[in-house]
């Protein structure tokens, strides 16, 4: 090969190379981006959760403890 043919082809060589990994830093990205918004959605799914057991949790302490407790706020309109 010519000294001019190896140079040209270094140079495709090493554009090649960085267009690559540019190529595959964007990909990186994006597979980073869409573990994110999973992550973000489960997170979010806990959080409702856990707010809603919560609400449960005080919605039972707040219950009658028997029938007579529960006849009593009735008639007194407090249930």
């Amino acid at each position: 090969m010519s000294a001019i043919l190896r140079a040209l082809l270094g140079r495709l060589g090493r554009v090649v190379l960085a267009a690559g990994a540019a190529l595959l830093a964007l990909v990186w990205i994006r597979r980073d981006a869409a573990r994110d918004a999973r992550r973000e959605g489960h997170a979010k799914t806990l959080k409702e959760t856990a707010d809603a057991q919560g609400r449960m949790l005080d919605a039972a302490g707040d219950r009658p403890r028997d029938r007579d407790t529960l006849a009593r706020r009735l008639r007194d309109g407090r249930f």
